[in-house]
C-alpha cells in the first residue's frame, strides 16, 4: 500500500461545488489541526478550493484559513 507520505511533492487538494465546497473547505479546517502522527503526512499539504460555497464559517475562522482554502464565486452584475 502507498502512503501520502511516501509520495515527495504531491499535495492533497480537496475541491467541490456549493454544498461540497462547504464541506471540502471544513474538512480542510479540520485536517490542518491534526498532527502528521495522526494523519501519516504532513497537513501543510491539504488544501481545498471551492466554486460558489455556501457561508459556513466565521469571518475570523475565514481569514484564518485563506492560507490554504479558497472560494470561488462568479458575481453577476
Amino acid at each position: 500500500m502507498v502512503k501520502l507520505i511516501d509520495l515527495q511533492g504531491f499535495r492533497l487538494r480537496l475541491v467541490g461545488h456549493s454544498l461540497g465546497a462547504a464541506i471540502a473547505s471544513l474538512l480542510a479546517i479540520m485536517l490542518r489541526k491534526k498532527s502528521p502522527k495522526e494523519l501519516g503526512f504532513s497537513p501543510d499539504i491539504v488544501t481545498a478550493v471551492g466554486y460558489a460555497s455556501p457561508p459556513c464559517v466565521s469571518k475570523e475562522l475565514a481569514e484564518s484559513c485563506s492560507d490554504f482554502v479558497i472560494n470561488v464565486v462568479m458575481k453577476v452584475g
